[in-house]
C-alpha cells in the first residue's frame, strides 16, 4: 500500500473510538487504531486479523471489493459469534486495488448478554452502540467516496459530501454524550484527578477552540494570568465541561456577539469565567438549564438539543469540589462562573507541576474531544 494512502488512513482514524483497521491487498493487517488494539489486542499482529478469514474465499472477498467497493464479513472474534466485520475498498490515485478498511462492532456474546447489558445499563448504551458502529461505517463510507477516481466532484457534489461528514460528527458527539451521562450513573465511574497548572490548560483549550474557527464568526479572547495556578483536575471531565459551556455561546448568538474566558484566583479557589453577548436566557427558565433532558427554543433562529451537555458539564464541575453558577439577561447576554478549588499541597514544586501539566489539546486531531463536541458550530476540512 502506498505510504501516503496508508499515513492518510492513520491520521484520519488514529483517535476514533470505533476499532478499525487496515488491510493490504491479500488481507493483511498493516495497521490498528487505538481503539481496536484496546479491545482486540490479541489481534494486533499481521497475521491474526487474515487468520480470522481462514474459512473464507479470499480471492472472492477481494474481487467483490474491487468491483463493489464494500464487503460485510461474519466471521468469529475473541469475544464475540457471527460478527460482522464491515470492509471498504481503499484504490490508488491510478484505480489499482490496494485494500481495505476494517470496522470491528462492539462486542456482545448473545442474545442473553444483549438483554443483561440492557437491564444493567439502560437502553441509552444499547442505543449508543447501534449508534457508534452506524457512524463508524458512515465515516468510512464517505472518505471511500470521497477518493473514487471517477467521483464527480463538482461544488454541489463535494457540498453534499461534507454535509454527510458534518453530520457524521454531530452524530458522534451524541454518542459521545450519551456515553457520559451513562457513565455518571455508574457507581464505578470515577474522577482522575492530577495536578496542573490552570493557566497553561486554559491557554491550549481556547487555543484549540479559536483554530477550529467557527461558523458565526463569534471572536473569542482569553483573560489569565501567566503565573501558575496549581489545580487538581480530570483533564478529560474539564475539557468537555469547558467546551460545551464555549458551544452554547457560540449557538445562541446574536449581532455583536463576542466570548471573553477569563481566569482568576479568588482566596482558595481557582474561578474560570466565560460570559458572552449573545440571545441570552429568559428569566422564566433560568433556573432549568443545567437540568437533565431540559432544552428550550429561543425564538425561530435556535434550536433545542437533548439538553443534557450542561448536565453532565455540571456534574464534571462538581466532581471537582468546585461550583458551577449561570447568570444570564435575555437579549444581553450570559456568564457562566465555575469555581475550583487551588491544590494547597506545600510540597509539591514547579517541576512537578510542569511535568503533569495536561497535554496540547490538538485541534488538528480527527477525533479530538473539542473537534467532536464543537462538530454543531465549527467548520471542518473539506474532504
Amino acid at each position: 500500500m502506498q505510504n501516503n494512502i496508508l499515513e492518510t488512513l492513520k491520521a484520519a482514524f488514529e483517535h476514533s473510538p470505533i476499532p478499525y483497521a487496515v488491510l493490504d491487498s491479500k488481507l493483511h493487517i498493516i495497521y490498528t487504531n487505538a481503539a481496536l488494539t484496546q479491545k482486540y489486542g490479541n489481534l494486533n499482529n499481521p497475521m491474526k486479523l487474515y487468520m480470522l478469514f481462514e474459512n473464507v474465499d479470499h480471492n472472492a472477498i477481494t474481487n467483490y471489493l474491487k468491483s463493489e467497493k464494500n464487503y460485510e464479513l461474519i466471521c468469529d472474534l475473541p469475544d464475540k459469534k457471527n460478527a460482522h466485520i464491515y470492509l471498504s475498498a481503499i484504490f490508488s490515485d491510478n484505480g489499482e486495488f490496494e485494500g481495505a478498511t476494517a470496522t470491528l462492532p462492539d462486542s456482545l456474546e448473545s442474545r442473553e448478554d444483549m438483554l443483561d447489558y440492557i437491564d444493567r445499563n439502560g437502553y441509552q448504551m444499547a442505543i449508543n452502540r447501534e449508534l457508534r458502529d452506524r457512524v463508524s461505517m458512515m465515516f468510512s463510507s464517505v472518505y471511500a467516496l470521497s477518493n473514487t477516481e471517477d467521483l464527480d466532484k463538482s461544488p454541489k457534489v463535494c457540498d453534499f459530501i461534507n454535509n454527510i461528514n458534518q453530520n457524521c460528527y454531530q452524530l458522534l458527539r451524541v454518542s459521545d454524550n450519551l456515553s457520559r451521562i451513562t457513565r455518571l450513573s455508574n457507581k464505578n465511574d470515577h474522577v482522575n484527578l492530577e495536578l496542573a497548572d490552570l493557566s497553561e490548560y486554559m491557554r491550549k483549550l481556547v487555543s484549540a477552540v479559536i483554530c477550529l474557527d467557527n461558523k458565526e464568526h463569534v471572536p473569542i479572547s482569553l483573560d489569565c494570568p501567566m503565573q501558575m495556578i496549581p489545580v487538581r483536575i480530570d483533564s478529560s471531565r474539564m475539557e468537555f465541561a469547558l467546551v460545551n459551556i464555549i458551544l452554547n455561546s457560540i449557538k445562541y448568538t446574536r449581532d455583536g456577539n463576542k466570548i471573553n474566558v477569563s481566569v482568576k484566583v479568588v482566596g482558595k479557589n481557582a474561578i474560570i469565567s466565560i460570559s458572552d453577548r449573545g440571545a441570552g436566557i429568559p428569566k422564566d427558565v433560568l433556573n432549568l438549564v443545567g437540568t437533565p433532558y431540559f432544552s428550550y427554543s429561543h425564538g425561530d433562529k435556535y434550536e433545542t438539543g437533548f439538553g443534557i451537555s450542561l448536565y453532565i458539564a455540571k456534574k464534571y464541575v462538581a466532581s471537582h469540589g468546585g461550583n458551577f453558577l449561570i447568570s444570564s439577561v435575555e437579549g444581553e447576554g450570559t456568564t457562566v462562573t465555575i469555581s475550583i478549588p487551588l491544590d494547597d499541597d506545600d510540597d509539591m514544586g514547579t517541576d512537578f507541576l510542569t511535568l503533569r501539566s495536561p497535554t496540547p489539546f490538538e485541534p488538528e486531531r480527527k477525533f479530538s474531544q473539542t473537534r467532536i463536541q464543537l462538530s454543531e458550530v465549527c467548520y471542518y476540512p473539506t474532504l
